[in-house]
């Protein structure tokens, strides 16, 4: 907690203070809550630079997964082109060999009558 900008009785008693062992006493005390602090300090911006990493790290994997997601409609986009010109073809051709077959049978026919 940080200290209050109103002095405390006992803030007073040791600003008024002309002890010597009193003051360095109390000068030891705020040069340790100054360390503290600052080493509170480093320990937090340390945890933001982690998080900032971990936010750079998910933000890539993101931007990957979009990729990949527009990489997989293009692949199935494809193979569904694919498959459909294949069945077409195959469709083609058995629409040519039954016409052929059903040409085949009108000459047969023609000849035998």
């Amino acid at each position: 907690m940080p200290p209050s900008p109103i002095p405390t009785d006992a803030q007073k008693l040791v600003l008024e203070s002309v002890d010597p062992i009193v003051l360095k006493q109390e000068l030891q005390n705020a040069y340790e809550r100054i360390r503290q602090q600052e080493l509170e300090i480093k320990k937090l911006k340390f945890e933001v630079e982690m998080e900032q990493g971990h936010v750079n790290i998910l933000r890539h994997d993101n931007q990957m997964l979009r990729q990949m997601t527009v990489d997989m409609v293009v692949i199935c986009s494809s193979m569904m082109l694919n498959s459909l010109l294949k069945l077409y073809m195959i469709y083609l051709i058995y629409s040519f060999y039954s016409m052929h077959r059903l040409n085949k049978r009108k000459n047969i026919f023609r000849i035998n009558y």
